[in-house]
């Protein structure tokens, strides 16, 4: 099976993670071409709107960790690997027309920040949003930097990116995280009914206003990208990420020593 799939209709591209055993985890080659499958979609004239959602009751726990140790200490190396994602990261968040993530279950790590990388978000009453990096001593790495502080607040965004917590669908919609929360048997009608309308819309006044509203936002994605990469080379490089990945494989608490 494929492990994402894509269909377009009705203007609509619906991008559909397919690895529910593993709650959609991202391995290096399915990051890849998602994001060579989502710039494809740039100029198509019969693309509209970019919807992403996952399979089997969850959106995104990012990274998998065990799939992708082999190619990150391989040929592809630690550089590599990070340049994979943020790949993905830029091709979500350059696409030149409305965009919406529909959350369901887990959306962790990099499958939050990715959520957030999207125009619009909508949330099962099963999401649960949650940061992780710290938990296995790495920075965001998805852009989170820039796209957390300005849904949330400086102050909230520090406590879930310090913490970790889980953010519950009815706190991230209190918090402004996502747009609207819905009963878990209403995500996809009520996905279907934002991107029908937006499909709808006036194309040419919709991707003019997008382009103006990320001009406005001051500090560029490329900027947060560039010094998340230079972040998260430096932790990975080192002896806690190893540390914090074994304490959660084994449910146990890491000790972390570098500083």
């Amino acid at each position: 099976m494929a492990d994402f799939l894509l269909d377009v209709s009705s203007h609509v591209a619906t991008l559909t993670l397919c690895r529910p055993a593993v709650r959609n985890a991202l391995t290096l080659p399915m990051v890849d071409a998602l994001a060579t499958a989502i710039t494809d979609l740039y100029d198509r004239d019969d693309v509209n709107v970019l919807v992403l959602t996952g399979e089997g009751g969850h959106f995104c726990v990012g990274a998998d960790l065990m799939a992708n140790i082999e190619q990150i200490q391989g040929a592809l190396g630690i550089e590599g690997s990070v340049a994979t994602f943020h790949r993905l990261l830029r091709a979500v968040w350059n696409f030149p027309r409305p965009t919406i993530a529909a959350v369901s279950g887990d959306a962790v790590g990099f499958g939050m920040d990715l959520s957030l990388a999207f125009d619009l978000r909508i949330a099962a009453h099963t999401a649960r949003f949650r940061h992780g990096f710290s938990n296995i001593a790495l920075v965001p790495d998805g852009g989170s930097t820039m796209t957390l502080q300005r849904l949330v607040g400086t102050a909230r965004a520090f406590e879930i990116m310090y913490f970790s917590d889980k953010v519950e669908a009815q706190q991230a919609l209190d918090m402004g995280l996502v747009n609207r929360v819905v009963p878990e048997p209403e995500l996809g009608a009520a996905t279907a009914a934002w991107a029908g309308r937006l499909a709808r819309g006036p194309q040419k006044a919709l991707r003019l206003s997008k382009q103006a509203m990320r001009a406005s936002m001051g500090t560029a994605m490329d900027e947060a990208l560039d010094r998340e990469f230079a972040s998260q080379v430096q932790c990975l490089s080192g002896s806690d990420p190893l540390a914090g990945v074994m304490g959660w494989m084994n449910k146990t608490a890491p000790e972390f020593t570098e500083r």
